[in-house]
């Protein structure tokens, strides 16, 4: 084999890995949110929950969305950006919702975005220690 078609594996396994971001705007709006606008950013792997939400933020045509299956992806889009709410899973494929929370919490562009954990299987001790973490609720 050749270095070039190793190249070429390389990246387009690479690209398949990549986790799909979604940015939907206000119906036939721009990305940019209006000045009375907001935006909601969701971070969560589960298909379904994500076309649920999708299908709830579309009924409220002045909120952005914005969708990833990945922490760090997540925390990427945060930085840029910086949505009104971060809506976080726990449990992602590529880091846990705890340290997605440090994350934001410790840059100065999301640290004081309200951030809302979501799992099915949070228990009374967890979300104390979430809640401790930052997390809004």
């Amino acid at each position: 084999m050749s270095l070039e078609h190793d190249r070429i594996t390389k990246s387009t396994a690479a690209e398949q890995a990549k986790p799909a971001v979604s940015v939907s705007s206000p119906k036939g709006g721009s990305l940019r949110a209006s000045s009375n606008g907001k935006a909601v950013l969701y971070i969560d792997d589960n298909p379904a929950n994500l076309l649920l939400l999708q299908r709830i933020i579309a009924e409220r045509p002045k909120i952005r969305f914005l969708s990833t299956s990945s922490g760090r992806q997540g925390v990427a889009l945060a930085q840029e950006h910086v949505p009104d709410l971060i809506l976080l899973d726990l449990h992602l494929p590529d880091m846990h919702g705890d340290q997605v929370l440090s994350c934001l919490r410790h840059h100065p562009r999301t640290a004081k975005i309200p951030v809302v954990m979501i799992s099915a299987d949070a228990i009374g001790g967890e979300i104390d220690r979430l809640m401790e973490l930052g997390a809004c609720a």
